[in-house]
């Protein structure tokens, strides 16, 4: 006799996506048509079929205006004008916002991202240009403010 070998079919298995990614749900509801069966009854809900798919939203890009509020005394006392303190800043005489910040300093440090490719993606996606020198002496400055959070970084990673 002659031994035939049988075949099992492997079912693929479903590639799933990062757990550490956030969800977000958007349940798709049947039509009115749908949820009347032929004979006038309501059907029941039995399950949600889920499929997940990858969503990527680009960086958003905006300016942020402060507008600090200037009050007077209206009936013209001297000396009466008061304006509203600026919120405090890592690098008060720079234009950019500590997400900004955030984002140069991992690219380059995290990602490995050099300033002159930086440069070239703002112009591209963002339609604005930071020189790679700007970028590169913005990162520097930030090391003095930041440098007793790197210290205790420091010494939780060293010990």
């Amino acid at each position: 006799m002659v031994s035939i070998a049988t075949h099992k079919r492997h079912k693929k298995t479903k590639k799933i996506f990062a757990e550490q990614l956030p969800r977000k749900e958007a349940v798709i509801p049947a039509s009115e048509q749908d949820k009347t069966c032929a004979c006038g009854c309501q059907k029941n809900l039995v399950y949600y079929e889920r499929h997940e798919r990858l969503n990527y939203i680009s960086p958003i890009y905006e300016v942020i205006v402060e507008l600090s509020v200037k009050v007077t005394c209206p009936k013209g006392c001297a000396g009466q004008i008061v304006i509203a303190p600026k919120p405090k800043h890592i690098l008060p005489k720079n234009k950019f916002t500590e997400s900004v910040l955030a984002h140069l300093t991992a690219s380059n440090l995290d990602d490995r991202q050099p300033f002159y490719h930086l440069e070239k993606q703002f112009e591209t996606h963002a339609g604005f240009s930071f020189t790679h020198q700007t970028m590169a002496h913005t990162v520097i400055d930030c090391a003095t403010p930041l440098q007793p959070l790197i210290n205790l970084l420091k010494d939780d990673v060293i010990g």
